[in-house]
């Protein structure tokens, strides 16, 4: 069954795609999304034992260089799960066969040009912003798109950001509807499981539950965003051939 639209079609239907792809491709992204998750329950325990209000002063001393590690680590992996999700997530779009083992391998290759491509999209969106907020505002959204040019398209980190720079032109503000509804949906579930995570702790006593379902959460909304990206990204990608082609008709 083909997944993927041949067409440019409305924010409706990039969602209903989402959703059925990132169902359909539950198998394949569970794997790297716990790692995720598992990674964020050690770097929050870390912060406890060396950082927290709890720490003794021999743990703050040195919380500063495990610190450090802990960032370089989870960094390095983040970028290899996001990257072996989207990869996946293609593969599973159209019907093609791969590993765990192949996905991560895919991920440790297309670290490094992630990292340098994440650091750029920092820098522009810092500068952006301190210089006037809109324009901070417009790059978050343009330069978006990085991860699919490296991951799919093998795109370096620069050329990554100014590929998804000239995709998202002319179409920021559908991008931004299309991405838009998603979030507030997973951020209106997340405020309604907080309320419910606070309730749980405040008078039923369970204290280590609250951690667990977040990431629990964490877990599974990474891997949508994620396929809301790639689906939108291939809507773009179709809108922006038909636009050309139609410029070359004219010509």
């Amino acid at each position: 069954m083909q997944m993927l639209a041949d067409e440019p079609v409305s924010l409706a239907k990039i969602l209903d795609i989402s959703i059925k792809l990132y169902v359909a491709s539950f198998t394949k992204w569970i794997g790297f999304s716990t790692v995720l998750g598992v990674l964020s329950l050690g770097f929050n325990w870390f912060i406890k034992q060396y950082i927290g209000p709890g720490a003794d002063a021999s743990a703050l001393a040195e919380g500063g260089t495990v610190l450090l590690l802990a960032i370089v680590a989870v960094t390095l992996c983040s970028s290899m799960s996001y990257a072996a999700i989207v990869y996946r997530l293609d593969n599973a779009a159209h019907q093609r066969q791969d590993s765990f083992m192949e996905a991560l391998q895919l991920g440790i290759k297309k670290t490094p040009s992630l990292l340098l491509a994440g650091f750029l999209y920092m820098l522009a969106v810092s500068v952006g912003t301190l210089l006037l907020l809109v324009p901070g505002i417009i790059l978050s959204l343009s330069l978006l798109f990085h991860i699919n040019f490296i991951v799919l398209d093998a795109k370096k980190a620069y050329g990554s950001l100014k590929a998804s720079y000239a995709l998202v032109k002319g179409s920021w503000w559908r991008t931004a509807g299309v991405l838009t509804v998603p979030m507030v949906l997973l951020l209106l579930f997340y405020f309604i499981l907080i309320m419910l995570l606070g309730f749980i702790v405040k008078f039923a006593g369970i204290d280590g539950i609250a951690e667990l379902i977040i990431n629990l959460f964490s877990i599974a909304s990474t891997p949508f965003f994620l396929t809301v990206l790639y689906v939108q990204f291939h809507d773009l990608k179709l809108r922006k051939s038909g636009a050309d082609l139609a410029a070359r008709l004219a010509g």
